[in-house]
């Protein structure tokens, strides 16, 4: 099964005339005006997911965006552009060359590895500045990420509370 079937049976997509998903769209397109790329280089698709995640698939040219994700982030297009211009790096530096890659999640992806993160951090700071964006808007994302430890041990609170 293709990875784009199987991730809307479990995380379905949300339309595409939604508020949250014309917000995306719109810093996805700035960001690719930024590298210098046309406006449909990449795609766009917002899931319905309780997880906040934000990840690209390469080889189909897709950002994925959770709604956790944006309410996460509670509006800020500055966050929002600065975590779509970390995966656009990914594309720019051709982190799939010559490879398979699965969809990773945005910190610390084990299928690229820490240096390939690295390296699309350091893109996003670049695209951003070229946008007049601060990169300290990336610094927050990734310093007050959930944890999936955290989040496991607020489920494991909420069990015992019941």
């Amino acid at each position: 099964m293709q990875a784009d079937k199987l991730h809307s049976i479990y995380w379905p997509e949300l339309p595409e005339d939604t508020e949250c998903y014309k917000e995306a769209k719109k810093a996805l397109e700035n960001i690719l005006s930024a590298a210098n790329l046309p406006k449909d280089y990449l795609s766009l698709s917002i899931f319905d997911s309780p997880v906040p995640d934000v990840h690209i698939q390469v080889l189909a040219k897709k950002v994925r965006v959770s709604s956790e994700f944006l309410s996460y982030i509670k509006g800020n297009s500055y966050k929002l552009t600065s975590v779509l211009a970390h995966e656009i790096g990914h594309v720019l530096l051709a982190h799939d060359e010559g490879e398979q890659l699965e969809s990773t999640d945005f910190i610390g992806s084990r299928v690229r590895g820490y240096e390939q993160e690295y390296q699309a951090d350091r893109a996003s700071v670049i695209l951003t500045n070229r946008m007049g964006i601060t990169p300290y808007n990336l610094l927050d994302v990734l310093e007050n990420w959930p944890r999936k430890k955290e989040t496991e041990e607020e489920e494991d609170e909420d069990d015992s509370e019941e």
